[in-house]
């Protein structure tokens, strides 16, 4: 195991949205990964190692899922 790194600049307003887009996208596949019709829709597209709330938020991040 490793130490958590300690950060000593603060993020750029570029990292502070994509930070801000992401916590959102995931709450969002979150929610909709749970959804029986979205788990049908993506259940034929999970790999092994996959779970459907990554096929989720890979399409909300993506813009495809509004």
């Amino acid at each position: 195991m490793s130490s958590m790194p300690v950060f000593t600049k603060p993020w750029s307003p570029a990292q502070n949205e994509y930070r801000q887009k992401f916590g959102h996208a995931c709450k969002r596949a979150k929610s909709m990964a749970k959804d029986p019709a979205i788990q049908e829709q993506y259940r034929k597209q999970v790999h092994t190692g996959q779970t459907i709330y990554n096929l989720v938020l890979r399409d909300v991040l993506r813009g495809k899922l509004a």
